[in-house]
């Protein structure tokens, strides 16, 4: 009985030691299969890769990358970050604008490959629908937003704010989705469609969400273009200050205070605008989310709307 202890004991060390070193990473996003014989060397290729996504050299890396995988898996997410840079990176030579400068038909190519090698990953149909997006097929680029957002059965959660290591993360998540579609659908003029789907990014968004503002901002626009009424609009708002975490109050106070202060309203805007301040003071969470976003020192100019706002109503 104790030898047979022993050996359950020893295997789940055993297991855990293989889970802590060779689980899959995720450097973005980017995961590589554990079981690559060069993992080691994978890993350190697709970090490098990962952190600097414009860096000339990253296309060596990944072919490096690409030639020592063995499995589909990873295999899939090397093509999927070869098809990234691609996108994103312009010929060398003379054109009349940087859409003539790119090459689209290569990441296209890439990402058929990583979808051929792993059909239920998310964020391949949502680089697939970027692409058509550079060609400005807004109906194919909806259709495949369309499968991206399917793939991703749970809503959002909060990412990591830390950019630069989680990029493939904030950029391919469900409220991002949902935006991206908005915004194909605005340019087909499909405006009622690109507002439900703004208002699915809303719901599905992270606490963290680096465009949550952004899709405040385009849910209010679409709403005004449609004939929402400002208190219909507000009262959205208002809903959003009362259910919703801290720095989503944050976001929805300040678009309440900017559309307050546009209406004259200004002794409720300064109400808005100073409920946004008063919210670090109790949570710190959302300090801190301003230190790292870089939004923090945006405070002083908020105060000073706030005093040019006190000052035309003293005025009056």
């Amino acid at each position: 009985m104790k030898r047979l202890m022993l050996s359950l004991l020893l295997f789940v060390f055993f297991l855990l030691s293989f889970t802590q070193v060779y689980a899959a990473i995720d450097v973005g996003g980017i995961r590589i299969d554990p079981s690559e014989k060069e993992y080691a060397k994978i890993k350190q290729l697709v970090f490098e890769t990962r952190e600097y996504p414009n860096n000339e050299k990253n296309l060596e890396y990944l072919e490096q990358a690409l030639s020592l995988c063995k499995e589909n898996v990873s295999k899939a997410e090397v093509y999927f970050l070869i098809s990234e840079i691609k996108l994103y990176k312009p010929f060398k030579g003379e054109f009349k604008s940087y859409q003539d400068s790119l090459d689209l038909q290569t990441p296209m190519d890439c990402i058929d490959k990583a979808i051929s090698l792993n059909e239920n990953e998310a964020k391949y149909y949502g680089m697939k629908a970027r692409i058509y997006r550079k060609e400005n097929d807004f109906e194919n680029a909806i259709v495949f937003y369309d499968k991206a957002i399917k793939l991703i059965t749970e809503e959002a959660t909060d990412v990591n704010i830390n950019f630069y290591h989680n990029r493939a993360r904030y950029i391919y998540n469900k409220a991002q989705f949902y935006c991206d579609k908005a915004e194909c659908e605005i340019f087909i003029k499909k405006k009622k469609e690109a507002l439900e789907d703004i208002e699915n990014a809303i719901k599905c968004a992270g606490e963290f969400d680096f465009n949550y503002n952004y899709y405040l901002i385009k849910a209010v626009e679409l709403k005004e273009e449609l004939g929402v009424g400002v208190k219909n609009i507000l009262k959205d708002l208002d809903a959003i200050i009362k259910d919703g975490n801290g720095i989503k109050k944050y976001w929805a106070y300040l678009r309440k205070g900017v559309i307050l202060e546009e209406q004259k309203k200004y002794g409720q805007a300064i109400e808005a605008y100073k409920a946004a301040l008063d919210l670090d003071e109790n949570d710190s969470s959302i300090k801190e989310y301003k230190v790292k976003l870089g939004i923090h020192g945006q405070e002083n100019s908020l105060q000073n709307r706030i005093n040019s706002l006190e000052n035309k109503l003293n005025k009056k």
